[in-house]
């Protein structure tokens, strides 16, 4: 007989959000993580929508966020972004009565662990534990400055900037250089995160070459290196796809899982948006919709970006920031039907130009 309904593997954002959750719904929860009181230090921000009622108004940082896109033409975006503050989010998450195993587990562990509880969770994350290999990464390098340095980023109608395609000399094109994009949010305490940003690289694009980008968009509007010397900087490196086939008789949560996003980067929000829909289906005995990995559209279209030429790509995003806001949520959105997400890729496809499109199928599809 099991001893707990739930195992899950991962003290992380999602993992600890379904501990919780699950807590409040009445389950017997058994959680399992080397360091579960290890604080976040992570930017996490995301869509306003997908952030779900039960959570304090407090653990919203930065609410009302109006983000433009910047490619060929400036787009601002008809949806609002918010950015968490990330301590009392974790704060908020109470582990009252969860049993705490610090320890380290493999996918052995894991496999192991069924028989301990009815069901078992990966939410272990992207990383490909226990693997070597390479294997697509999204990177950044970015800065916390002033809002008065900042400012000189974001058009006059936006309050922050969610792609900036455009290149950091202000040039014309990227040479056959895998392009970046500069992305600049509002932060809880009042800076700016201005970051630089390889979407999906394999390999990667490096902290050195992002930070060299950085710093040239930067001056490119008038900011200078020693303006920002000092500032405090963060590094990212997302892995975009998981390595190896799900377990069997384990589902996947978070960025192990569905709501994982190979062409954006993982969403804590978007694992918050699924959380209490995921819990539900656990406690009533279903299988949750979405409890494996990213499906087959998403891996199609993260292997387009991977293999199409810089403008391409740019012209892809171009594309995204012209459609309406409906199919930009479908494209984006993890729970989005196969059949909708496709209807709203092809729109975007269809506003490329032509070469580009092109492009695009030979990446897609050779």
């Amino acid at each position: 007989m099991s001893s707990f309904v739930v195992a899950i593997c991962g003290a992380g954002p999602a993992g600890r959000a379904l501990a919780h959750r699950l807590r409040v719904a009445g389950s017997s929860v058994l959680l399992v993580d080397p360091n579960p009181e290890a604080a976040w230090t992570q930017t996490l921000a995301g869509w306003r929508r997908l952030l779900p009622g039960w959570l304090p108004r407090e653990v919203i940082g930065r609410d009302g966020i109006g983000p433009a896109m910047r490619v060929h033409s400036t787009q601002v975006i008809d949806d609002t972004y918010a950015v968490l503050d990330v301590p009392a989010l974790q704060q908020a998450l109470t582990l009252d009565g969860v049993d705490l195993e610090r320890r380290t587990v493999d996918d052995a562990g894991l496999l192991a662990l069924r028989e301990r509880a009815r069901v078992v969770v990966d939410a272990r994350g992207a990383k490909p534990i226990g693997t070597s290999g390479a294997v697509p990464h999204q990177t950044a390098y970015g800065l916390f400055l002033d809002p008065e340095l900042a400012g000189a980023l974001v058009p006059v109608d936006a309050d922050g900037v969610l792609m900036d395609w455009t290149t950091p000399s202000g040039g014309t094109g990227w040479d056959r250089r895998p392009p970046s994009f500069c992305y600049v949010i509002p932060m809880p305490d009042g800076r700016v995160l201005v970051e630089e940003t390889c979407l999906a690289g394999k390999p990667a694009l490096g902290a050195g070459e992002l930070r060299s980008r950085l710093l040239e968009r930067l001056a490119r509007h008038g900011i200078a290196g020693s303006d920002v010397e000092g500032a405090e900087s963060e590094l990212v490196a997302i892995p975009l796809v998981r390595r190896g086939r799900p377990l069997p008789g384990v589902l996947r949560f978070g960025a192990a899982g569905a709501q994982h996003n190979p062409i954006s980067g993982y969403s804590v929000f978007q694992a918050l948006h699924s959380v209490d829909s995921f819990a539900r289906s656990i406690v009533s005995g279903e299988t949750p919709r979405f409890g494996r990995g990213p499906g087959p559209l998403r891996a199609m279209a993260l292997r387009a970006v991977l293999r199409a030429r810089p403008e391409v790509v740019v012209e892809l995003f171009d594309a995204f920031a012209r459609l309406d806001v409906a199919d930009q949520r479908a494209v984006l959105d993890a729970d989005t039907p196969q059949s909708r997400m496709a209807l709203a890729m092809a729109r975007q496809a269809m506003r490329m130009p032509r070469d580009a499109l092109w492009g695009l199928v030979r990446a897609t599809l050779l």
